[in-house]
């Protein structure tokens, strides 16, 4: 049976390294050498986000699995120092200045982690069930809990001079608030009417912060005075670039359909209108745009802003000292999964593909998983299939062109290693575009309502573009709130737990609450296995196909 090798899901890069996160191994690049170092492991489990430490000298790992591996780069190739095992599956990843892991998940916590493991594995003996962590992330020995959204955090970053941790999450906010006492909210920045899923502050110019997600713009902010600086319409760029979509859903109250009608096939089935679901079938709002990532890069003496959408075959730049900058857009073959600036090679990137998108799975039509089955692969498929590295050359007015270049063929040897290579069925299961279903609302689900929060909190009304304001004046969560008795007695001991965290008084209320609980439970073994499958119900609904 022919071995593939796994997409390379992450690319991060340092002034004077580059790390490649492939399947369950990491390749580290750097340019005095002549080919990478890899930690060559078997796959298990798929790397879903790794970063860099602003020294070079460590590298960080999430997996599939909820594994938190941290490695050593000193000796020129990564070596595993520790593994822990996170609360959720981990939604944005980064290292402090002084090498603390800052790690956000997708129930709304962000957390930092030591370096070193706080605990033995003998002391961790006794720490807190899963159930309890999720109820109060305080009780997480392993890391001090920084902030908590009542949505998905989807992405973070501290701000130059690590004073402030700017977090985004699914409900529409942008939340400033003192690192590390993240409890502290300074503003939030309003005015975006999606999802934020990619920050990003640019080196040469940290007074700003862009912003995009779910929405037609790109916003640029001056953050420290919450005020919008500009925006830029990227969504006519993205829009003809889609390739992958959200699976649908089975509304609740529709009849059922036959899975494909005879002598259809699911992908014609699926391609034959991009974003419309058929007649009992549900796709989830927008138009299936999900900004990833979003870099610079310095051209000159011009700063060029990156960013791409999740799932779309296509990279898209503006300069960003044009006001509105004018994007232009790098079609490529096959959806992209990550870029990263090389380092030594001022505007170069290494970017990242799905190869096997639609040779080995295709947006799936109603019913069906949009696996290709039975493949047979010629020869010519095989080695499309191994070409999942590009490199792409920036120009100052940020026209992107692809290129020849030593660096990705070398890179690309390297991930085809006997040990790394897994079967073309493990590819097409792999998945890699969860934020499409996860993000984006599902109109008139009952679950997706349950994801709001606490009882009366707001985030901005649609369309706004109003200015950032405190959290007292917006009606934000947390210790600039003031709730009434009944919105208190309304929340459930996960909500009370997170508002404790953001420094509201709670503490007796969540006694009570968690007494009322434990005394229903009654010492049942039943109700723990109950509560336990409501557990791994509600991360099934969040996480969707995550």
């Amino acid at each position: 049976m022919t071995s593939l090798p796994a997409p390379p899901t992450v690319l991060a890069s340092s002034s004077s390294h580059l790390l490649i996160a492939s399947g369950s191994s990491l390749q580290l690049y750097h340019p005095s050498s002549s080919s990478p170092t890899s930690t060559s492991t078997p796959f298990k489990s798929l790397i879903t986000h790794a970063a860099l430490s602003p020294s070079s000298t460590h590298a960080v790992a999430a997996y599939e699995d909820k594994s938190l591996c941290t490695f050593s780069l000193s000796e020129g190739t990564p070596r595993l120092l520790h593994t822990r095992q996170t609360v959720k599956r981990v939604s944005a990843l980064s290292f402090a200045d002084d090498k603390s892991i800052i790690v956000s998940d997708k129930v709304g916590d962000v957390f930092l982690y030591p370096l070193e493991p706080r605990v033995s594995d003998e002391a961790a003996k006794d720490r807190a069930r899963g159930f309890a962590l999720i109820a109060d992330p305080t009780l997480n020995p392993d890391a001090d809990l920084l902030a908590g959204h009542v949505s998905v955090v989807t992405s973070h970053l501290l701000a130059p001079g690590g004073k402030r941790l700017i977090t985004a999450d699914r409900d529409e906010h942008i939340r400033i608030s003192r690192y590390p006492r993240a409890d502290v909210i300074e503003k939030y920045l309003f005015g975006t009417d999606g999802f934020v899923s990619a920050v990003h502050i640019p080196v040469s110019k940290p007074e700003l912060l862009l912003s995009a997600g779910g929405e037609r713009w790109l916003r640029i902010w001056d953050w420290a005075k919450g005020d919008v600086a500009g925006r830029v319409d990227i969504m006519e760029a993205i829009l003809p670039h889609r390739r992958v979509r959200s699976a649908m859903r089975r509304l609740k109250r529709a009849p059922k359909r036959a899975r494909v009608e005879e002598g259809t096939s699911a992908g014609e089935t699926a391609e034959s209108s991009f974003y419309e679901a058929p007649e009992g079938w549900l796709l989830p709002s927008g138009q299936g745009v999900c900004v990833k990532k979003i870099d610079s890069v310095q051209v000159g003496d011009q700063m060029v802003v990156l960013f791409f959408s999740e799932g779309a075959a296509a990279l898209h730049a503006f300069n960003l000292s044009e006001t509105p900058g004018k994007v232009e857009t790098l079609p490529l073959p096959h959806p992209l999964l990550d870029f990263a600036p090389i380092p030594s090679s001022p505007g170069r990137l290494l970017v990242s593909l799905d190869t096997a998108w639609g040779v080995l799975k295709q947006n799936p039509g109603p019913g069906t998983d949009g696996r290709i089955k039975d493949v047979s692969l010629s020869a010519e498929q095989t080695d499309e299939l191994h070409k999942v590295l590009s490199v792409v050359e920036v120009s100052s007015d940020g026209k992107l062109s692809l290129i020849q270049s030593d660096i990705a063929p070398a890179l690309q040897s390297a991930l085809s290693s006997p040990g790394t290579l897994v079967a073309p069925s493990v590819l097409s299961n792999l998945a890699l575009y969860p934020s499409l279903s996860l993000l984006p609302r599902w109109p008139g689900m009952e679950e997706d309502d349950d994801l709001a929060g606490p009882p009366g909190t707001a985030g901005a009304g649609p369309n706004s573009d109003a200015p950032a304001s405190s959290a007292s004046e917006a009606g934000e969560p947390g210790a600039g709130r003031t709730y009434t008795p009944e919105e208190l007695e309304g929340m459930n001991v996960k909500q009370l737990g997170r508002l404790r965290a953001q420094g509201v008084d709670v503490d007796a209320l969540l006694r009570e609450k968690r007494k009322a609980k434990k005394a229903k439970k009654g010492g049942s073994k039943l109700a723990t296995v109950q509560m336990a499958t409501q557990e791994d119900d509600e991360e099934e609904v969040l996480h969707g196909d995550a």
